[in-house]
């Protein structure tokens, strides 16, 4: 897996950005409107060689062009730039002189592009993208795929994003055949695709520029004595549209590689962009434009430009509510007419294969949880509440995998980061009770990077052994998410420390060994620096472990320490330094969340056995299911990519949370919608849809918008370090 720039692409961009910078300011867009086409843009694109990127001898490949598409976007670029490209890609795959003549001509400026949808006669076609400066349309007409030469009409039909669509008569001009049957069915579907994934870009493009414009304009109007980005509402709702924006993001690159691999799947990946990118530039575009209060529906703004091609652009292909139907009859009927090979082969660039390593690797765990995890495993772990099993567990630790990615000299197997998620993913397929896994891991590597030797050496074989199994004490009664508040108390004592205090939802508590334990150690400074780690052993004398049961049926806890004495060897980090260490196990707590597919797998085995399927009120949802299941696990993929480079990836890790919660939650009720009354019955049920799993998956999503770290958390640290929002100002009372 590689999600980063090649310097070839990134000089690309910087070339092509400038470019439009001085080519397409919003005042040279807004003086085009009329048309919707901008000649000496168009000039300047030809001469950069644009029609020439899309085919020929060093033609750029789609991962290439979505970076273009991206640009225009965020430019509102006033030229047929998606419609040449995909239409000399199209050009390409067709034999014959008459292929050949029109794809010379479109090297030299002449505008080419193409009707999205097959007709059934050569006769007027409405609004066709760029048909009112095309030179020469391309048609799929009675299976044969044709081109129409004509004189362009020059004027634009009026149209909400000042594109200059037109209607154009297929029945008048000279027309030839460029393919039929087949092989022109293949080649346009080809087409069809790439248009989707190029406009899915630019729509990215349209969503990031706008937040980027509602981001500053926020951050400089005030409003009630502060900024408006101040406002808690607002700050989290734009921080919602970073994870948004990145997912949109991930799901095109995701497209353009599958496409360029020729993947079966690079039309349901191109389907699952287009319809996210378009929703979400709709709503990012939205709220910008309402962050600039009565402003944004002026004119003079520029974020009314953006709003109107966030809701345009898509609408040249027609309603994306139907699109979700597409999608769903891609996903769960035939498969649809494969498109023509890409002609454009590189073996560098973005890869979204975890590796054979990664993928030899899932087939091992996925071998070993068929061997150990037994129905007697599964059945108890129900009835306890606790998702954890000490056969299971000391079982991946005869394996060496509880620290698999951890350095050999450490005691692990020098897996990367993209092994260790295709683990989880396996684990996540099965559900398998590895709660204590997660817990175990992270403590044990903070202990191995801030405890004393003498920690180290007596806790971290253990623990990577399955021998002894770890937890974490962060949060109290009175806290919540705000850990850094903890009253918890140690106080020095000669070489021990005495500790005080509760907390609360100290999950595993009931079977571990140790907590990793936030205590404040000093109240003369700001609570963020008076905090200390210590790994307590839960058999010490006065500590006390009392049960929680959740709506999900799982087992938490509550601890009560009393007077409880632990030696300073049991310190994790320097006295007055837990809050550093505290994020640093947090950041990784955070990143590379294995995937739940299940969930989604259930649903569809459901619905196909209630024969709810084809229903098209079951299958828009379920469409919308799918694409987010897919990009919370490209965002959590993502956040292991940043580990391989031996970074902390903590705006990732914020971004994957963030939208894997939310998204789990949204989900979650609908799923029981689809499946009406028969989703009350219980888990204990026989009868119920699922295995009983999709009742419990509504019980259960609720808490992961707490569980790891509030998603109001996640908000804030989107929009104060990635977003550079402002603080609140604190006011004083001023009733004297």
């Amino acid at each position: 897996m590689d999600l980063a720039l090649r310097s070839e692409d990134e000089e690309l961009v910087a070339a092509f950005d400038a470019l439009l910078t001085k080519k397409s300011s919003t005042a040279r867009v807004r003086e085009v409107e009329a048309l919707g086409f901008d000649p000496d843009l168009w000039s300047a694109l030809t001469a950069a060689g644009v029609p020439s990127m899309a085919a020929g001898e060093h033609s750029a490949d789609l991962r290439q062009l979505i970076l273009i598409a991206e640009l225009a976007g965020r430019h509102l670029v006033s030229a047929p730039l998606v419609e040449t490209l995909v239409t000399r890609r199209l050009l390409a795959h067709c034999e014959g002189s008459a292929a050949a003549g029109i794809a010379a001509q479109a090297e030299n400026g002449s505008i080419v592009s193409l009707v999205l949808r097959p007709v059934t006669a050569a006769s007027n076609t409405s609004l066709v993208p760029a048909g009112a400066v095309a030179d020469v349309v391309v048609a799929m007409v009675d299976e044969r795929l044709i081109a129409v030469v004509s004189p362009s009409p020059g004027v634009a039909s009026p149209n909400l994003g000042s594109q200059p669509l037109a209607d154009r008569d297929l029945g008048a001009g000279e027309t030839v055949t460029l393919a039929t049957g087949a092989d022109a069915a293949a080649i346009f579907a080809a087409a069809q695709r790439d248009w989707q994934l190029l406009t899915a870009a630019q729509l990215v493009g349209v969503a990031a520029q706008s937040l980027e414009i509602g981001v500053e304009y926020v951050k400089n109007r005030v409003i009630f004595d502060q900024p408006v980005g101040a406002f808690q509402t607002v700050a989290h709702r734009l921080a919602d549209h970073v994870a948004s924006i990145e997912g949109a993001r991930l799901l095109v690159q995701q497209a353009a590689w599958s496409a360029d691999n020729d993947r079966l799947d690079s039309v349901a990946h191109t389907k699952m962009a287009f319809c996210f990118a378009a929703d979400q530039a709709l709503a990012v575009v939205g709220d910008c434009l309402h962050y600039h209060g009565g402003y944004g529906f002026s004119l003079e703004y520029d974020i009314q430009l953006y709003y109107r091609r966030a809701r345009a652009y898509p609408l040249v292909w027609g309603s994306v509510r139907r699109e979700y139907q597409a999608l769903a009859a891609v996903l769960y009927d035939e498969a649809p007419v494969r498109p023509v090979a890409s002609l454009q082969h590189r073996g560098d660039g973005i890869d979204f294969d975890l590796g054979p390593e990664a993928e030899a690797f899932r087939a091992e765990v996925a071998a070993f949880l068929d061997e150990h995890l037994t129905l007697e495993i599964q059945h108890r772990v129900r009835q306890s509440g606790s998702y954890h099993d000490w056969d299971l567990h000391r079982a991946l630790g005869e394996k060496g995998w509880i620290a698999a990615s951890w350095p050999a000299e450490y005691g692990g197997q020098d897996r990367d980061p993209l092994e260790l998620m295709a683990m989880r993913e396996e684990m996540k397929k099965v559900h398998a009770p590895v709660n204590g896994l997660g817990t175990t891991l992270l403590v044990a590597r903070a202990v191995r990077e801030f405890g004393c030797e003498e920690l180290r050496n007596d806790i971290v074989p253990r623990a990577i052994a399955g021998e002894i199994l770890l937890c974490l004490g962060y949060s109290e009664p009175q806290g919540g998410s705000d850990v850094a508040s903890a009253r918890t108390r140690a106080v020095r004592d000669g070489e021990d420390w005495v500790i005080n205090g509760q907390k609360v939802f100290t999950t595993l508590a009931e079977t571990a060994d140790y907590v990793f334990l936030l205590t404040r150690t000093n109240t003369e400074v700001a609570k963020h620096q008076g905090l200390t780690m210590f790994l307590v052993p839960l058999d010490a004398a006065g500590v006390q472990v009392d049960e929680i049961r959740t709506l999900s049926g799982e087992r938490t806890n509550q601890t009560f320490y009393a007077d409880v004495r632990i030696p300073d060897t049991n310190r994790v980090g320097e006295v007055d330094g837990g809050w550093q260490v505290l994020m640093a196990a947090l950041a990784y707590e955070r990143s590379g969340v294995g995937e739940d597919p299940r969930t989604y797998r259930r649903l569809v085995e459901a619905v196909t056995a209630n024969g709810t399927l084809d229903d098209p009120v079951v299958r828009e949802p379920l469409a919308r299911l799918a694409i987010d299941t897919e990009v919370s696990k490209l965002l959590g993929r993502r956040s292991c990519w940043v580990e391989t480079s031996g970074r902390i990836p903590t705006m990732e890790g914020s971004m994957h949370k963030l939208f894997h919660a939310e998204s789990r939650i949204r989900s979650s009720t609908i799923l029981l919608d689809l499946l009406g009354t028969e989703g009350l019955r219980e888990e204990i049920d026989p009868l119920a849809p699922g295995g009983g799993e999709l009742v419990q998956e509504f019980r259960h999503a609720v808490i992961l918008s707490i569980y790891g770290g509030a998603s109001e958390v996640q908000r804030r640290i989107l929009a104060e370090r990635h977003l550079g929002l402002p603080q609140p100002i604190q006011k004083k009372d001023r009733r004297d």
